[in-house]
């Protein structure tokens, strides 16, 4: 028998597809773009890094690498096998020789090459970083060593996660909960146990967690570097074992059991009078609206949920100091505003996903139901289901960054009389009003496209993981660098303009004002594209997406030779 047979066949055909080509690319492509702007910029501002230059390439690239990484196992594996279970193929493998090692490693495996391959194409850009000067070689291959291991660890939580698992969006929700288990909430136990003071500090479940090795690459700091890269490693041949044994556990149907008629099993779901009237309500003009939102406690349940996370904060307040609880809600809108953003999405493309795989799709658009008013009907289902919890966060965000407009007010005016200058800061204080009203503009505009950018996605993707991705990188990842080096150039410029910053006045903030309209520009525009491809031109881009939107040329037949000249025959003589 071949050793691990699966392992093959999945290599063989992952390496036929274009993504394991492309993901080579873009990598590489991505790091030296990140190089190069980074040189730009010392060389417009004269050397201002003053042979730091490799230490900021390094750590810039760096963190890119452990950001992706640590989602890798969100992305790639968090839908491999159950995938298989909802085709009805993964039971079929188990009716032969194979064991569960056998299919795991195999998903695992063809699964992580891009992964993978990404991540090798960036190293030569990182050995870039060292040949600048400023790190030694002890450093960059402490790197490599703890990106491999969190690529495994991730990796491997999201086959787990997945063998335990039969919906796409619990899989890759799981995944990330349990990555943000390890990564932050290992740290938060630890702080708290130190009282969060940092001379108290001592890291124990910290060590778990793959930050813990990636903040000690330096040979100086490395008192626990070995053990955390013990741990992690690990943790995930546990999580991989994990999967070995629930995979050929996991892949049955299981009968579904009437709910009981109790009145604590009935409320998530209403009285079936409520059902029944609520159904028909949504029914009216737009049966989609019903059939995108079924689930009537899900909007409730999303609101209480970021409603109880925010109760956290005031909380803090009360039984700490009010400065802990500023710093918890800048990490609790940090966070809370990712998982809002990964939950509109998945949310977004599931229902299109979903439908474009069991054909619905293609029988309501064979109905007299407009095109038009299947995408409203989603829309309408996102906006009643995530309209409390971005309130909730928005309110969040302006009140955290009011607190620290008033601060800083105050300190400044501390000063400005200590020196006996009087309050000169009214510039400042237009700026920050600006950067506030710009900031609420930027999140509202955000959603915005993230909703409508991944109901696109949804259209024209057939993997609900892929979608998020692709969403998360055009409308957030690809704009954020390029308006972060476009501001960090413009910042460049005007120091290299005014010599070194002197009598810039207001100028200075002039940069990151317009990199927040341009940021805000980017986000309207895909909006604006996303809805036109839903709205009006609907039916094209589904058609488009099952490869029947534009005909395929044909070769052009080659031309008949021409005919032989003819002959003169015999002449006929008449009987």
């Amino acid at each position: 028998m071949t050793l691990l047979p699966i392992v093959g066949r999945e290599l063989r055909v992952a390496s036929r597809k274009r993504g394991t080509y492309w993901s080579r690319v873009m990598a590489a492509s991505v790091a030296l773009l990140i190089a190069f702007g980074i040189i730009a910029i010392n060389e417009l501002s004269r050397g201002v890094m003053r042979g730091q230059l490799g230490t900021a390439l390094f750590q810039t690239l760096s963190w890119m690498c452990f950001i992706f990484v640590c989602a890798g196992g969100m992305f790639l594996t968090s839908d491999s096998l159950s995938e298989e279970k909802r085709d009805g193929t993964l039971g079929l493998l188990f009716l032969t020789d194979l064991r569960g090692f056998d299919v795991v490693l195999g998903k695992l495996i063809a699964h992580s090459l891009r992964g993978a391959y990404g991540l090798v194409a960036a190293f030569p850009i990182l050995g870039l970083s060292f040949l600048l000067g400023g790190l030694s070689g002890e450093q960059f291959w402490r790197l490599a060593l703890v990106l491999c291991n969190t690529l495994f660890f991730t990796l491997a939580i999201g086959v787990f996660i997945s063998a335990v698992s039969r919906e796409g969006q619990r899989a890759m929700f799981g995944t990330a909960g349990v990555c943000l288990v390890f990564l932050a909430l290992t740290w938060l136990v630890d702080w708290a146990i130190a009282s969060w003071d940092p001379s108290k500090f001592v890291g124990r479940l910290s060590l778990a967690s793959p930050l813990s090795a990636f903040l000690q690459l330096q040979p100086g700091r490395s008192g626990t570097f070995w053990k955390s890269m013990g741990w992690v490693h690990g943790f995930g041949w546990f999580f991989l074992v994990a999967a070995c044994v629930a995979a050929p556990r996991s892949w049955q149907e299981k009968a579904v059991r009437a709910p009981a008629r109790t009145n604590h099993r009935r409320w998530p779901f209403s009285s079936p009078e409520k059902r029944a009237a609520l159904r028909r309500r949504l029914f009216e003009g737009n049966p989609v609206r019903w059939l995108a939102s079924h689930s009537s406690w899900k909007a409730g349940l999303t609101g209480v949920a970021f409603f109880l996370l925010l109760a956290v904060c005031p909380l803090v307040g009360w039984l700490d100091e009010w400065d802990t609880a500023r710093q918890m809600a800048q990490f609790e809108g940090w966070l809370l505003s990712f998982l809002l953003v990964l939950a509109v999405a998945s949310q977004a493309g599931q229902f299109f996903v979903r439908a474009t795989q069991s054909g619905a799709l293609e029988l309501m658009l064979a109905t007299p139901l407009p095109a038009r008013a299947i995408a409203m009907g989603q829309w309408w289902a996102l906006w009643r289901t995530f309209i409390v919890p971005a309130l909730l966060l928005l309110a969040l965000r302006i009140s955290t960054q009011i607190i620290q407009m008033v601060q800083m007010w105050k300190g400044m005016n501390a000063s400005a009389k200590s020196s006996g200058t009087g309050v000169f800061f009214a510039d400042n204080i237009v700026y920050q009003w600006v950067s506030l009203l710009l900031s609420i503009v930027s999140f509202l505009a955000g959603l915005l496209a993230v909703a409508w950018f991944a109901m696109w996605m949804g259209v024209i993707t057939r993997k609900l993981n892929m979608a998020v991705l692709k969403t998360l990188l055009f409308v957030y990842i690809l704009p954020w660098f390029v308006l972060t080096f476009a501001q960090a150039i413009g910042f460049a410029l005007f120091a290299f303009a005014f010599r070194g910053g002197g009598g810039m006045g207001v100028s200075i903030w002039i940069p990151q004002l317009v990199g927040a309209g341009l940021g805000i520009g980017v986000d309207l525009l895909l909006f604006f594209i996303a809805r036109k491809k839903l709205l009006l031109n609907f039916r094209e881009t589904v058609a488009g997406a099952a490869g029947l939107g534009r005909p395929r040329r044909m070769p052009r037949a080659a031309p008949p030779p021409p005919l032989p000249p003819s002959v003169p025959g015999p002449p006929q003589t008449s009987t």
